[in-house]
Formats: structure tokens, C-alpha cells, sequence
């Protein structure tokens, strides 16, 4: 089954449980409220009927009473018979309530009842003490059987407010089954349908949780793949850039450095190609990691100028920077992924820039929600972008007016990356007005001045020492052996190649050495577990500077580096200038290739 149709089936299978459990509470509610209203009805007709008859029977019982004193006292008073006549009155009252209403619906429902009320109203004026004309003891005694008489049928309605009674106990008892059993059935449909309910959502959280499992499972097999790509494919470039770099540097024929110089270009136009295409993956997955440390503004914008500088076609233009003077000196950021940005844009428009300038102004501005931000602003003199494409340069694999003014190689990735990097840092990158020819991109970054105890945590520069270094160079492919091998014979030191972690640990343990160059992964054991191991190995192994020279490039590996005690990271590909700046760091040694 198609999984719409899977989802619609599940909607409306909860929907028709949901109404069954509301239907269920509804009868229940329904079935609660007529009980309510019949046990009302039933007390209240009780105490009704009960309370008039006997009422009016203790009443007539008062009125006898009132005659039997005149009997005994052998004539009507004037005060006796004024008693008499007020117990009459208030006889006669009770009698009205059987008359009309709620009462005497009830009590007189039959032919034979309503003819017993009838014969009570041809005696009323019968007992009437104001209509006796003989008020002898005869007379009296007369009287007095008469309201005998009417109070056998007094009893006789009071045995039929009883009967009323008895009939209205077996009605009550008859709904309160009925009640009973319907809000029973009601409550069994509703847990039913309940049990029901819960136990699909129930399925629903184990299909729901498998499926997290399995994306998070495919997440992870996204990032080990990347990755691995990420290995397999800088191993073989460190061997073709570096070779072409150390090549470079050998005495050659004017056609054969055009050669040298074509190969190195073409192998850092891969490379870049390369990172675009992973560093786009890892953003597609969530996998790039933003840090956060201090940066120190001044130095950042000249090295990312001196990278600019270097790149083809930067010689005929003038490229410049401003730095507005209200800025802090240092600043929070993840310089590596800043860099990444900044050193994108201004490669875009070196590129793309025949002639003229390329600029790289630094302000402050408000943001949008009020907060300070960090503007950068890359502005060239190039041909600028086509209007109907403003919309869609930072689409991925787009290129604005490649066709027809920018005839370049690229994945067509950059500006997306920028953009994505940026978000993730806070900011956004944004296509800007130019002020006159060119174009002009704005990346903003949330503006944060680095704390002052920051400055305390600077290190101290290494003392340059003289004389070459004996490095330990751990290393698994042959071609890569040979690269670093040369490059650092050619810096004038000395090396001793280890083709694993556990040979790289006892050549460590075997003979002293100034530095340790470590891959990360290596057959037997891994780069990682090598710094652990030689970390512990005593004084020498905490004191020994460790670089990893790896081609993973994850944040999670240089975490993991630094928890192994590493000191610095060296990404393949790698150059003889980036080795010799990286022994000038961490071993003293002062540069010795340009």
C-alpha cells in the first residue's frame, strides 16, 4: 500500500476511535443525567403525595378533635366553635392541593380514584361547622360520624400515595438497571475503543521511533561516507599537489614550470571542487559544527588578503581592505569557517573581475532584530549580476550568467555554502546595491568582542631554534611517504617514516625525536591512539610537539585530536610552505620554504 494512503487510513482510524470514545462519554453523560432527573422526579412526587395526605388527614384529625371538645364540654362555645371553624378552614386548604396541579395528577390518574374525590367535595358543606343547626350532643355526635366517614377515604388516599410510591421505587429501580446497563455498555465501547486508540499510537511511537533510528542510522552512514570520500580522495591529491609543488621548485625549462605551474593550478581547482562538494553534503546533513574563539580582526582580514593575493589573476587588480576604527580588536567567531566565507567571495570576485579593484570593507550595523553586527562587504569592479538573476545565485549548482558573462569552471556551489555557513554562525550572506559597475556581497555575523582575559590566554611565541629537526613521520601510503619525506628533507631535517601507529609508538620509544607527524588513519592502529600511546610513554612523549597530518577534515576528528593530545592539524592536501609554518609554531623553527 502507498504510504498516502497507509497516513489517510491512520488519520481516519483515529478519527472514527476519537468519536467513538467522545460518542461513549456522551452516553454515559445522557445516560447520568435522565437517572438524575428520574430519582429527582421520584422524591419529589414521594414527598409531595405523602406530605398532603397525611396532612390532610392529621388536619381532619385536629378538626374531630376540636368537636370532640365541644361534645364533652356539652355545647358550642363561642371560642370552641371559632377553633372549630379555623381547623375546617385549614382542612379545606389541604383539600385544594388534590383539587389541581402536580398533586392531583398523580394521585387521581383512574376513573375509580377521581370518583373518590369526588365524593369527598358532596361532603365538604356536610361538615362545614358554619352550616350545623344543631349543635346538641345528637347534633354534634352526628357531625362526628360524618367526618368518620370522610376520613376512611382520607386513608383511602393516602393508600394510594403509598401504591404511587411503590410504583415509582419499581420505575426507578427498572431505569436505574436500564441506566446501569447502558453506561456500562457506553464505558466498555469507550475503553474499547480507547485501548484501541492507544495501542495504534502506541504502534505509531514504535514506527515513529524506528524510523528516527533508521534516519540518525543514515545520517551516520551519510557522515562516515562523506568522510571516507573525504580520505580516499585528498590521499591520492596530497600526492599529485605536493609532488607538483616540490616539483615546482626544482631547476626547469621555461615550457616544462608551465607545465609544473598548469598541473598545480589544475590540482587546486580539483581540490576546491572537491571541498565544495563535500563541504555541501555536510551541510545538506546538518553535520558542519560552528566554534566559537577569539579572533583577532586585524590579523584575520591580512591573512585572508594574503590568500587572496596569491590566486591567479589577483596581480592585475588592486585589492584592498578598511577596517572601521570603532571595531574591537578581537572578536568571537569560528575563524576557519569566517575564512572559508570571506576567502569564497573574494575568489569569486578575483575571478570574475578582468579588471579594476577588488574590496573588502568591515563595519558595524544594527541587525534586524536590533542586535550589532559584523559586515563584511566584498564589492568588485566586474561585469555584476544580471538582474533576472538575483533571485537565484545562491541556489545551489547555479551560476549567475555563467552563459553569457562568466565563462569559469565550478561547481556552481560556493555562494550556497557561504550562505549556509553564515546561517549557521548567525548571519546570512546577502547580495548588496553596488555603488556604481561590480557587484557586492554583505556577509553579517552576530558581533561579539572577545573577553579581556582572552589576551592572558595567548601563547607565548616558541623560541626559534637552529639546526635541523628529527621528525617521526607515521604514514601508511607508500606515495604519501614519499611526498612528506621530501618536503621536509627539503626544509633541511631529518625524518624517519613509520607505516603504522604501532611502529610509529616503538620508533618513538626506540630513539628520541623533536616532533611527531602523525596520519590518523592507519592500518593496525590509528593516528589517535598513537599520540595516547606516546602521550603516556613518559616525559619525553608529553613534552614531544604532535601534529596530525590527516585527510579528515570533520570538527569531530580535531576534537578528538585534542583529546589525544595533538597539538595541530594538518589537512591533506598539504603544501611545503604550510609544513614550514606549521614547524615554526609548534617546533621553533623558523620557515624555510616560501
Amino acid at each position: 500500500m502507498r504510504p498516502d494512503l497507509r497516513a489517510a487510513r491512520r488519520r481516519w482510524r483515529s478519527l472514527a476511535v476519537l468519536a467513538a470514545v467522545a460518542l461513549s462519554a456522551l452516553g454515559i453523560a445522557a445516560s447520568l443525567y435522565s437517572f438524575h432527573a428520574l430519582v429527582t422526579r421520584f422524591y419529589v412526587t414521594k414527598e409531595n403525595l405523602v406530605f398532603v395526605s397525611t396532612r390532610a388527614e392529621v388536619e381532619l384529625a385536629r378538626y374531630s378533635s376540636s368537636l370532640l371538645g365541644m361534645v364533652a364540654a356539652r355545647g358550642a362555645s363561642a371560642e370552641a366553635l371559632a377553633e372549630a371553624e379555623l381547623r375546617f378552614d385549614i382542612f379545606l386548604s389541604r383539600l385544594e392541593l388534590f383539587r389541581g396541579g402536580f398533586v392531583a395528577e398523580a394521585l387521581f390518574e383512574g376513573q375509580e380514584e377521581r370518583a373518590l374525590l369526588a365524593r369527598i367535595e358532596t361532603i365538604e358543606q356536610a361538615l362545614d361547622p358554619r352550616a350545623v343547626q344543631d349543635w346538641s350532643p345528637e347534633g354534634m355526635r352526628a357531625l362526628e360520624r360524618r367526618i368518620s366517614g370522610v376520613a376512611l377515604l382520607m386513608q383511602e388516599i393516602s393508600l394510594i400515595a403509598l401504591r404511587r410510591e411503590l410504583r415509582s421505587e419499581k420505575e426507578l429501580l427498572r431505569v436505574l438497571d436500564t441506566s446501569v446497563a447502558a453506561s456500562g455498555a457506553f464505558f466498555a465501547m469507550g475503553t474499547l475503543a480507547l485501548l484501541f486508540f492507544l495501542r495504534a499510537r502506541s504502534r505509531a511511537l514504535r514506527n515513529a521511533e524506528r524510523a528516527r533510528a533508521a534516519a540518525e542510522a543514515a545520517d551516520r552512514a551519510k557522515g562516515d561516507f562523506l568522510a571516507k570520500m573525504s580520505h580516499e580522495i585528498r590521499t591520492p591529491l596530497n600526492a599529485v599537489i605536493g609532488l607538483t609543488n616540490l616539483l615546482g621548485g626544482t631547476a626547469l625549462a621555461t615550457q616544462q614550470r608551465q607545465f609544473v605551474e598548469t598541473m598545480e593550478a589544475a590540482g587546486s581547482q580539483l581540490l576546491q571542487v572537491v571541498n565544495d562538494v563535500l563541504d555541501f553534503s555536510r551541510l545538506q546533513a546538518g553535520r558542519v559544527e560552528i566554534a566559537a574563539a577569539p579572533i583577532e580582526l586585524r590579523g584575520f582580514v591580512d591573512r585572508l588578503l594574503l590568500v587572496i593575493g596569491g590566486l591567479p589573476g589577483a596581480s592585475r587588480l588592486a585589492i584592498s581592505s578598511s577596517i572601521a576604527p570603532d571595531l574591537p580588536a578581537r572578536i568571537l567567531g569560528d575563524d576557519a569557517r569566517l575564512m572559508q566565507v570571506l576567502s569564497n567571495l573574494l575568489a569569486n570576485a578575483v575571478k570574475f573581475t578582468r579588471e579594476g579593484e577588488v574590496r573588502l570593507d568591515v563595519s558595524a550595523e544594527r541587525g534586524p532584530d536590533g542586535g550589532e553586527v559584523l559586515r563584511f562587504a566584498v564589492s568588485d569592479t566586474g561585469p555584476g549580476i544580471p538582474e533576472e538573476m538575483r533571485d537565484e545565485i545562491f541556489e545551489p549548482f547555479r551560476q549567475a550568467g555563467a552563459e553569457r558573462l562568466r565563462p569559469h569552471e565550478g561547481t556552481g556551489l560556493g555562494l550556497s555554502i557561504s550562505r549556509g555557513l553564515a546561517r549557521l554562525m548567525g548571519g546570512d550572506v546577502v547580495l548588496a546595491p553596488a555603488s556604481g559597475r561590480g557587484a557586492c556581497f554583505v556577509t553579517m555575523i552576530p558581533l561579539r568582542a572577545a573577553a579581556t582575559q582572552d589576551d592572558a590566554r595567548v601563547a607565548a611565541p616558541v623560541a626559534s631554534r637552529s639546526g635541523p629537526l628529527a621528525i617521526l613521520v607515521a604514514e601508511d601510503t607508500p606515495t604519501n611517504q614519499l611526498v612528506i619525506r621530501l618536503m621536509l628533507e627539503g626544509l633541511g631535517h631529518r625524518v624517519r617514516i613509520a607505516a603504522n601507529g604501532v611502529e610509529a609508538v616503538e620508533a618513538f620509544v626506540a630513539e628520541a625525536c623533536d616532533l611527531v607527524l602523525l596520519d590518523i588513519q592507519m592500518p593496525l592502529m590509528d593516528g589517535f591512539e598513537a599520540a595516547r600511546r606516546i602521550r603516556g610513554s613518559g616525559a619525553r612523549g608529553r613534552a614531544v610537539p604532535i601534529l596530525a597530518l590527516s585527510a579528515f577534515t570533520q570538527p569531530s576528528d580535531r576534537d578528538e585530536a585534542t583529546r589525544c593530545g595533538i597539538d595541530g592539524f594538518l589537512s591533506k592536501p598539504v603544501r611545503q610552505k604550510n609544513i614550514a609554518e606549521a614547524l615554526s609554531r609548534f617546533a621553533g623553527e623558523a620557515p624555510r620554504a616560501a
